[in-house]
């Protein structure tokens, strides 16, 4: 899944800086959180990212595991990695060919029918080729990183260590 606002909504909203002091001193206090009230709102905050992960869920998330299933995020900017995207795609070129009238119920006609057109056999395809990209990446990472390992330095000084 990717990380589009809708799919992002949490379970419960975690204090931060723009909350004032008594909302995360009540948010605290609603997670049987001990703490002085003197803090400063800074250290409320510290005392709140030392909670915070454990309180810091999807909705979308939580309610997939009550069912069973594992959401699997997407990392941003990487819509190559999303086979729905790829479908998404062909399914938008196919309206797009055969659409000569633009009115809304034949788009809605052609929409259904290139959902039809897409079988299992092209999810396998997209899905393979999105295993493919993936694993590319991984590749050029593990490149990247052997790259900086054997960095070396040019000295710009002008000054050579060669003898003549």
């Amino acid at each position: 899944m990717d990380n589009n606002p809708y799919h992002s909504v949490r379970v419960e909203k975690i204090p931060t800086t723009s909350w004032n002091k008594q909302q995360i001193i009540d948010w605290l206090q609603s997670k049987r959180k001990s703490m002085d009230m003197t803090y400063l709102k800074k250290e409320l905050l510290m005392k709140v990212a030392e909670i915070a992960p454990q309180y810091n869920k999807y909705l979308i998330d939580e309610t997939a595991k009550c069912n069973g299933i594992t959401i699997l995020r997407l990392p941003p900017y990487h819509c190559k990695l999303n086979p729905i995207e790829l479908v998404w795609a062909q399914i938008k070129n196919y309206v797009g060919a055969n659409n000569s009238t633009f009115k809304m119920s034949d788009i809605k006609k052609l929409l259904h029918d290139a959902i039809a057109l897409i079988g299992a056999n092209r999810w396998k395809k997209c899905c393979d080729h999105v295993i493919r990209k993936e694993n590319t990446m991984w590749n050029l990472d593990d490149i990247m990183e052997l790259a900086e390992q054997n960095s070396f330095i040019i000295n710009v000084t002008g000054e050579s260590s060669d003898t003549d």
